[in-house]
């Protein structure tokens, strides 16, 4: 009864205490996605290469989701997988050595600049090479140009500059 009382008194003189609203959810980790061909996607993310662009856009808070099977020829020299950067696409195909990897590059490069006005692209694309992995990034993420260019170096194509 007394507790009634005071519902009935906080509702009309606010005499009892107020209990404050929850706090907001923490910002959450993003839901588990699994890969749509989970062989191409291990042996990617097997790469140190590749790991480590990984792991270095998810140390910015960029939160890289796996998304399908790479799909560009010119790079189907090794297995590649993108993952989604918000509206942003990043390719990473992982080689054997070095030298496969600079190979795939020169023949992307030599093929993009040959057709660069008949290609439409979902965002600014930029190659890098970062020792057995290449990165194809679609994007303009200050972020994630820092990460890629820290651990890659400057980018070996970048669309405007051939």
């Amino acid at each position: 009864m007394k507790l009634a009382s005071c519902t009935l008194l906080t509702l009309a003189a606010a005499g009892c205490a107020v209990t404050p609203p929850d706090p907001p959810p923490p910002d959450l980790p993003p839901p588990l996605v699994r890969p749509s061909d989970p062989q191409v996607y291990n042996i990617v993310t097997a790469n140190r290469d590749a790991a480590q662009i990984i792991q270095g856009l998810e140390s910015r808070g960029l939160r890289p989701v796996p998304d399908d099977v790479s799909a560009v020829d010119q790079l189907a020299g090794a297995p590649g997988y993108v993952w989604r950067l918000g509206p942003e696409y990043l390719h990473l195909h992982a080689y054997r050595d070095p030298a496969a990897a600079s190979a795939d590059a020169r023949t992307f490069v030599t093929w993009v600049s040959s057709r660069s006005q008949i290609i439409s692209w979902v965002g600014t694309p930029r190659l890098f090479q970062c020792r057995t992995a290449l990165a194809l990034y679609l994007g303009d993420s200050p972020q994630a140009l820092n990460v890629l260019t820290y651990l890659c170096g400057p980018p070996a194509w970048q669309k405007g500059a051939d």
